[in-house]
């Protein structure tokens, strides 16, 4: 039977390799990819994949408009679905050096904090971790559900055989952004079956809804989960979630200047081991997972490492002299270690490198880049479900440490012109202060 893939959310930071590798990489197990998402068209995936794909530009809350948008491209029979859409927003944290300071205080405070949570009634156990949750992108939101059904009752009327649904997610099913401290029973690696952080997370519910669907409308469901994403979306605004474009943009800049590269977060981050994702690692789990119905699969792109280990070689790819946490407990802000003149040091690099029209607040989220080195504990996905399920044993990292994923990611912002190659980047000369 003829297999038909709608990929939803295709643009964004996890899935936007989804339709690429489905059409490139599959060979001929596709007859027809769609990427439904409000602004795809023609050309987004246009110099990334060397067939054809079916763009449909719809409205996720409105089942009656994806009913029409389905059926004005032929009305598909969409077997699979790849879910990578999501309707939480990234809240603005505040200032990062204030934030790092309440979880080192948190931390300090750990025997205290768990007999307090010992002893909590549900109802305060879920305000707590719901709030944490929030800040972290992920709380309780009924809209995913709401598209998720929209999309499925869309497919149902255009009498789609659906045969499976994969959904992602993330480290956060794993608790990840609570820790050992908010939550005593934390532990690393995380292991798809065993390991499971408590709610109320947005992961939860999109899974029940998932399973629930797939037992009652007769298809299969699969879940792949990533640490810390490298990818290169196709579009680029001030709400992109991108950490490696931000890292790459942040040092770029201080490359610029003629500064070291400063480590922007706190000694326990520094030296916590986690892996990395990039989104052709998402995909390619995504699409290998479809044979292994009802799984769950992580899908780390390196071994795990430590920012401490990689981040001299990372420097030395720059061009540029490492400099470790300025501050043990609470790091530095990234906004305040780029300075008030990042902007126009930006515009001149754009200008002097032809590099594409990205203004800097695009590349370089530093609320996310902040909120990427606050993790200052282990965690470390397990890759040993992988390897059972038969991932081919070359393939389960796709590089074989984190320094090496990070440059290979670096490497291709220089061939994409996101970034200058930092051999052309000439240091501006610096008015004389006390900044590093």
């Amino acid at each position: 039977m003829a297999r038909i893939a709608l990929v939803v959310g295709g643009t964004g930071m996890a899935g936007n390799a989804v339709v690429p590798h489905l059409l490139n990489d599959c060979g001929a197990e596709y007859d027809a990819v769609l990427c439904l998402s409000r602004n795809v068209d023609s050309s987004t995936f246009a110099s990334r994949t060397m067939r054809p794909y079916v763009p449909v530009a719809s409205n996720l809350d409105d089942r009656d408009e994806l009913v029409e948008s389905l059926r004005a491209a032929g009305s598909p029979e969409v077997t699979d679905v790849y879910w990578f859409a999501e309707a939480n927003r990234p809240l603005e944290l505040g200032d990062a050096r204030v934030l790092r300071g309440l979880l080192a205080l948190t931390d300090s405070l750990s025997p205290a904090v768990h007999a307090m949570l010992k002893v909590s009634p549900k109802i305060v156990l879920d305000q707590v971790y719901g709030l944490q949750a929030r800040l972290a992108g992920s709380g309780v939101n009924a809209r995913n559900q709401l598209w998720m059904g929209n999309v499925l009752d869309a497919l149902k009327e255009i009498g789609a055989p659906l045969q499976v649904f994969v959904l992602g997610t993330g480290g956060k099913h794993y608790g990840m952004h609570l820790g050992p401290t908010l939550w005593p029973r934390y532990s690393s690696p995380f292991y798809e079956d065993s390991t499971h952080g408590p709610g109320p997370l947005s992961y939860f519910d999109a899974q029940s809804f998932v399973r629930e669907r797939a037992a009652a409308d007769g298809f299969t469901w699969n879940e792949v989960r990533p640490s810390f994403i490298l990818g290169l979306p196709p579009e680029l605004n001030p709400k992109t979630q991108s950490f490696g474009i931000a890292l790459a943009t942040y040092a770029s800049v201080l490359k610029a200047q003629g500064r070291e590269l400063m480590f922007p977060g706190p000694q326990s981050s520094y030296h916590a081991m986690n892996n990395l994702s990039t989104s052709e690692k998402i995909a390619e789990v995504a699409a290998w997972s479809t044979a292994h119905p009802n799984q769950a699969f992580n899908c780390p792109s390196c071994p795990p490492f430590s920012w401490s280990q990689a981040w001299e070689g990372i420097a030395g790819w720059f061009g540029m002299e490492p400099a470790d946490p300025a501050h043990d407990l609470l790091g530095d802000a990234s906004e305040s270690l780029a300075g008030p003149d990042a902007a126009q040091t930006w515009q001149r690099m754009q200008s002097a490198h032809s590099l594409a029209g990205h203004d800097l607040g695009a590349l370089l989220n530093y609320s996310f880049l902040d909120k990427s080195f606050m993790v200052g504990h282990d965690a470390v996905y397990d890759t040993t479900k992988l390897e059972e399920f038969g991932f081919p044993p070359d393939r389960v990292y796709e590089y074989r440490s984190g320094e090496e994923c990070v440059i290979a990611f670096l490497e291709r912002l220089v061939e994409e012109r996101v970034i200058p190659h930092p051999s052309d980047v000439l240091p501006e000369p610096q008015p004389t202060s006390d900044r590093r």
